[in-house]
């Protein structure tokens, strides 16, 4: 950082010379590199090249005495012979005596052997070799097979008992007949040839090996010493290791350590081995020496440009450095722009000083701008630098904020005091989140003015970073969106209106019609009739579409909840026909489905998700002629699951189909009123869709019926660990639901199939984990546990349920093999409790079941708590024979009524008009025995909510025979 720092401060004459410099220096540097690297290995292949032409002429020296021996032993055979026979010992010893220069030759002497082998002549006397025989030796039977001159490979002699080797040439007859050998002996640690051969290199770099790698000698060497010496021990002599592991030339190191260059070649009649060593060092001195010989040449020069540069520019630049000062002054003084003075350079400089100008001119022309535009959409623009903390407003931002020009030293201290004390501390989170660049400063909050005024705030801003992307300044923008507030607030409440004030009376409107048209006040005339048909259909049409505008209102401000659960798909695809089959029935037309995977399981959000199949449903119904079946389809991957909805229409055309998921779209304008509808269906269907992740589509011809189809992520039940036992939800209550805790698989499956056969829906919890994981998803009318779990006591679980609002009064029947400590354990401390001993039987089970269910066949006793009378009278006159019905309007009159009955349901509405109908809650569940709670409002509930109660219905046209559904479930249930 420091460096930089200073390069920073030199002038640009400064930096030029030094960048220049140091560009003759790098240039230099690598030039001298590249010598240093790539010379010494160019010399060294040189090098080794020629010491590989040095080990190749040693061994044309060796072979060339080597010839001149088997000469002089070829010439002396025809002299042993006395016509066609060998010359007797003494004759031979004579000729051999004469021959006193060849035979200094051969230091081991010469020996004659006749064709047997046997030795009859030799030099020097006396040496032992008459009567040797040597018919063995395969030089001796490889003489006699070719006729020719044989050179062995080093041996140890016989008769001297020493490394040697020789020249044996057959004495041959004139019709080529072999009569005897003359042999030559040649002892390798007392032959001065090979020292000769050594020692016509001494006067040249590098030293000269010949070695004998079958007896592991060092045969001769440059250094003398070394003759006839065994090789040393692997590891000690790199070379000879290289050189005998078959590598000719290269770089090793020799006894000494010394890294050198070598080169061997063979003798082969010897099987040794030539080699020729130089120091490596002899390469890189001279090169060492010329490179530091260029690197003074280069720093000289170098030096001798930077002067040279220095002055002229220096020169060069004098101008602009006097155009910078005066910018400088400029930018000081504060004052209105002036022109720079250009003068007469018509150079790049004086080219700059008039770009300066016109950059200026342009840069006051568009601060004019910007201040008009920002001015007038109120637009404050402010900097905050983050070293020294510092914050900078223009004027729009002191109007915004209420502040005067001059009225804060610390503008920093200003905007602190001005923001709402309820938002300052996540605002100044946020802008510490956008300096560590976790997100973008992009908030709304409130200020207050000088006079308590509330103003709402808009604002977002840029983080400017320095190279370590450490923040340096922070640049942004505020504007006032107070009326746009305003407005969101009037929406809000416009949509709380429709969504209460519009769907409770309009309850009631339906509610009565459908019973007028039902006949619940008696036989209507056909005129009157078909009236009441027309006004009830309308008012259902009028729901749907209110329904429809606040859903996509909803969407649109991302508003709408999704409770995304991991579930079965089976299940809701189930409910969904269930619940549309009354629609299809309508409309004379069935729904079938082909296909099912029960081992799918989809995140999604239930009631959206029936949503969506209601839809496409409705829609195939609607639009098939009569007499049809609706086909729905299951196409399930491992990762993905396809739900298709065949109708029999009439097809939709191709140009259309790129619509049809718009808003207000439908392939033909009578068809609104021929079919019914809002346009708004399919958008809405859309837009779940993708908001769970899926995707939705259409395939259709004119003609041939459509295919509506969705697509969502899904994961297979094999691919879930550890997933407890369970039956499908059934949302609509329609049968009662009992949980099975029970840690012996044989006897849990054994109480599932006896609940089951008495009409129950079962689910199995094998330990008291799994147990408490499906509490918390179903609601259950009774438990049935086993006291001793793998993992928990169940007396424990007991008491976990009665301490929770929503099973605290839940019926339990202990199935254990001793009640007894379970009993004494509780010692009778919670309700709602029955005790059986195994083994048992079904009708004990049934009976006990019955008991603590509290099984009646009166009719259920419903608190309906509701502000609306129409609403409360329509629902009591529709449910009046599954039900006895007691109304209260206020929360006042519902805590009375709690206080003097007990009930069985409670209908509850969350706005009454002395408060909440939420803090009811608390008092329904203190009964003896804790009601169902069914919300029946106009406001959407969220996910805490619901799972507070145990049904949630929005008010509808339809919301009426929901409500009867759950009063007649209940009241089966009741009675099983």
């Amino acid at each position: 950082m420091s460096e930089v720092s200073m390069f920073q401060r030199l002038s640009i004459s400064q930096r030029i010379i030094t960048l220049t410099t140091a560009g003759f220096l790098l240039a230099a540097g690598i030039l001298v590199a590249y010598i240093y690297l790539v010379l010494p290995a160019s010399v060294g292949q040189l090098l080794i090249d020629e010491q590989q032409t040095k080990a190749e002429r040693i061994v044309n020296l060796i072979q060339a005495e080597l010839d001149e021996r088997q000469q002089t032993l070829e010439k002396l055979a025809p002299r042993l012979l006395d016509g066609e026979a060998l010359r007797t010992t003494d004759q031979i010893n004579r000729v051999l005596d004469g021959l006193v220069m060849d035979t200094m030759a051969f230091n081991g002497g010469i020996a004659v052997f006749d064709r047997q082998g046997i030795g009859i002549g030799e030099y020097p006397p006396d040496s032992g070799r008459i009567g040797l025989d040597i018919a063995d030796r395969d030089h001796v039977h490889q003489a006699r097979t070719t006729q020719r001159a044989v050179i062995t490979e080093p041996l140890v002699s016989r008769s001297l008992g020493l490394p040697s080797f020789f020249i044996n040439v057959p004495i041959l007859s004139d019709d080529g007949e072999v009569l005897g050998f003359v042999v030559g002996v040649t002892v390798l640690q007392a032959d001065n040839f090979l020292i000769d051969v050594a020692g016509d290199h001494l006067s040249q770099p590098g030293e000269v090996y010949i070695i004998d790698p079958d007896n592991l000698l060092i045969a001769t060497s440059s250094q003398t010493h070394l003759a006839m010496q065994p090789l040393p021990q692997p590891g000690r002599f790199l070379v000879f290791d290289q050189v005998l592991d078959g590598q000719a030339s290269g770089i090793s190191t020799d006894m000494a350590g010394q890294s050198v260059l070598f080169a061997s070649a063979a003798v082969p009649q010897m099987g040794w081995i030539a080699i020729q060593t130089i120091p490596r060092e002899l390469i890189y001195q001279p090169v060492t020496r010329l490179v530091a010989q260029l690197l003074v040449i280069a720093v000289i020069i170098c030096l001798m440009l930077a002067i040279i540069f220095s002055g002229l520019i220096a020169r060069l630049l004098r101008p602009l450095g006097e155009t910078a000062a005066t910018l400088d002054a400029m930018v000081d003084s504060k004052d209105s722009f002036t022109p720079l003075p250009e003068g007469s350079h018509q150079d790049e400089i004086g080219q700059l000083v008039k770009a300066f100008n016109r950059l200026l001119s342009s840069r006051d022309e568009q601060r004019q701008r910007l201040f008009l535009a920002t001015s007038g959409v109120g637009v404050g623009i402010w900097d905050y630098e983050v070293g020294h903390r510092k914050l900078i407003w223009d004027d729009i931002m002191h109007v915004l904020y209420d502040v005067r020009l001059g009225e804060y030293d610390d503008l920093m201290q200003a905007w602190q005091e001005r923001v709402h004390h309820d938002d300052l501390p996540w605002v100044n989170q946020r802008l510490q989140e956008s300096m560590e660049g976790e997100r973008p400063f992009d908030v709304e909050f409130r200020v207050v003015l000088t006079d308590g005024t509330v103003r709402w705030i808009k604002a977002n801003a840029t983080v400017v970073r320095d190279e370590q992307n450490q923040p340096l300044r922070i640049i942004g923008t505020n504007w006032d969106i107070s009326e746009r507030k305003r407005v969101e607030l009037m929406k809000n409440q416009f949509v709380s209106t429709v969504s209460h004030e519009l769907r409770t009376p309009l309850t009631s409107i339906s509610g009565s019609l459908g019973l007028i048209a039902g006949g619940a006040t008696g036989e209507l005339n056909p005129q009157a009739k078909q009236l009441v048909d027309i006004a009830y259909k309308n008012s259902q049409r009028l729901g749907h579409l209110i329904n429809d505008l606040l859903d996509m209102e909803k969407i649109a401000a991302g508003k709408m909840r999704f409770d995304m659960v991991l579930q079965p798909l089976m299940p809701i695809v189930e409910q969904s026909l269930e619940a549309n089959e009354a629609y299809a029935q309508k409309h004379d037309v069935s729904y079938r489905l082909l296909s099912r995977d029960d081992a799918m399981l989809v995140r999604v959000d239930a009631q959206r998700l029936i949503q969506v199949l209601s839809n496409l449903l409705s829609n195939a119904a609607k639009f098939s002629p009569a007499g049809e079946t609706v086909n729905v389809n299951i196409c399930a991957q491992r990762d993905l699951v396809r739900v298709e909805v065949h109708d029999c229409g009439p097809g939709i055309s191709p140009e259309f189909q790129s619509k049809l998921f718009t808003k207000f779209s439908q392939a033909d304008s009578s068809d609104t009123r021929q079919k019914g509808g809002t346009g708004l269906g399919l958008a809405i269907t859309k837009e779940l869709v993708e908001r769970m992740g899926g995707a939705i589509g259409v395939e259709s011809e004119v003609g041939n019926g459509s295919v509506f189809f969705f697509e969502l992520p899904a994961v297979h039940k094999e691919d879930l660990c550890d997933m407890p036992e369970a039956s499908s939800a059934e949302p609509d209550g329609s049968k009662a639901r009992i949980l099975v805790i029970e840690d012996d698989p044989d006897v849990a499956r054994l109480l599932a199939t006896i609940l089951k056969q008495d009409g129950y829906l079962t689910d199995i919890a094998y330990n008291g984990a799994q147990a408490i994981a499906l509490v918390e998803k179903f609601t259950y009318d009774a438990v049935t546990l086993d006291l001793q779990l793998p993992d928990r006591n169940g007396v424990s679980i007991i008491r976990q349920l009665r301490t929770h609002s929503t099973t605290a009064h839940t019926p339990i029947v202990v199935v254990a093999g001793n009640v007894q400590e379970g009993q004494l354990a509780l010692n009778g401390g919670f309700n709602a409790i029955d005790w059986l001993q195994k083994p048992i039987s079904q009708e004990l089970l049934q009976d006990s079941l019955h008991r603590v269910m509290g099984h009646t066949s009166h009719k259920p006793l419903v608190l309906h708590i509701e502000d609306d009378e129409d609403t409360r009278r329509i629902i009591s006159l529709v449910a009046q024979e599954i039900a006895t019905f007691h109304p209260a309007s206020t929360k006042q009159q519902a805590r009375l009524l709690l206080e003097q009955n007990n009930y069985d349901v409670v209908i509850l509405d969350i706005g009454l008009p002395d408060g909440s109908g939420w803090d009811l809650l608390p008092t329904i569940k203190q009964q003896t025995r804790t009601p169902q709670v069914i919300v029946l409002s106009g406001q959407e509930l969220n996910r805490e909510q619901i799972a507070q109660v145990d049904k949630a219905l929005q008010k509808t046209p339809t919301s009426t025979h929901a409500l009867v559904d759950l009063l007649k479930a209940y009241n089966k249930r009741r009675k099983m």
